[in-house]
């Protein structure tokens, strides 16, 4: 039986999984197998939408060079896992705080408004006509991802969204659609399964993305992100030069991303600097057109 009713606002599929049939049965190392191997499949499901993504990415990107923000929005656990994403943009790509949007809303949060009304209400009054939004749903259906994605729509802002169920609201109003479709579940319905996990893989693929293509990594060497004393390891790894050498680079120069630039185009902390400043301290540029 294959059939879409909807429950509590969340559109979930009825297919049984053959493999889970007796999963009371089972032992408990055979239920944990079964799970993990189910998981593991849903990664190959997200390569297979890697060109939509990718689509997806340079368009956002293209947001964020010209003054945009990236907006996120979602629901329940959905919200959650955007909410989690959009926090960690500082820590992982150095990515600044005040261009990122959260739009999230809990199942138990007290509002005034309905969630479809919520949703409008917010994104009308937290977003710009040149921002990009991310809107998360396993089910493509829930009232205050879609009327965040079709009230963004509305402002011009770019939309993207990120769904598990083909053929939902979501998937066609959006201007970038991202169905990564993972099908019956272990426990039937059950969303916190492969549908949760698609949607943290296509968030992180989509979002890595962004924020390569953004500049805010060099080759894969995570250079913008606050390293601490840790930043040496960066520098080394750029650089093939000691640990020794790696550190007093970084120390004449103030961060890695300067002391790359210093050791590899030999020039001075100072010279450096002002380099990385002359290309809006994209390091790729730098060391491209030197």
């Amino acid at each position: 039986m294959s059939a879409s009713p909807r429950m509590e606002g969340v559109l979930v599929s009825w297919d049984r999984l053959n493999e889970s049939d007796g999963l009371d049965r089972m032992g408990a190392a055979e239920v944990a197998r079964l799970v993990a191997e189910q998981q593991a499949s849903v990664a190959a499901l997200v390569a297979a939408a890697a060109d939509r993504i990718g689509q997806a990415a340079e368009a956002i990107e293209d947001r964020l060079s010209h003054g945009g923000r990236l907006a996120y929005a979602g629901w329940g656990r959905c919200g959650r896992t955007a909410a989690s994403d959009a926090a960690g943009l500082p820590k992982r790509f150095g990515f600044e705080r005040s261009k990122v949007v959260v739009i999230t809303k809990e199942p138990s949060q007290p509002s005034a408004l309905p969630d479809d009304e919520d949703a409008i209400a917010r994104v009308n009054a937290e977003l710009r006509p040149e921002d990009a939004l991310i809107a998360v749903s396993a089910s493509g259906d829930h009232p205050f991802a879609l009327n965040a994605s079709r009230a963004a729509n509305h402002l011009g802002v770019l939309t993207t969204g990120l769904t598990t169920s083909p053929n939902s609201a979501l998937a066609s109003d959006c201007d970038f659609p991202i169905v990564v479709a993972t099908g019956a579940e272990v426990v039937m319905g059950d969303l916190a399964l492969r549908s949760a996990t698609a949607i943290k893989i296509a968030l992180d693929a989509l979002v890595t993305a962004v924020m390569a293509r953004h500049g805010r990594v060099w080759s894969n060497l995570p250079v913008e992100r606050e390293l601490g004393a840790d930043a040496w390891r960066v520098v080394e790894a750029a650089c093939g030069c000691s640990p020794i050498d790696a550190r007093s680079a970084v120390s004449a120069a103030g961060g890695a991303k300067a002391a790359i630039v210093m050791l590899r185009l030999r020039v001075t902390p100072d010279d450096a600097r002002r380099l990385l400043d002359d290309a809006d301290g994209n390091l790729r540029r730098v060391l491209n057109g030197a």
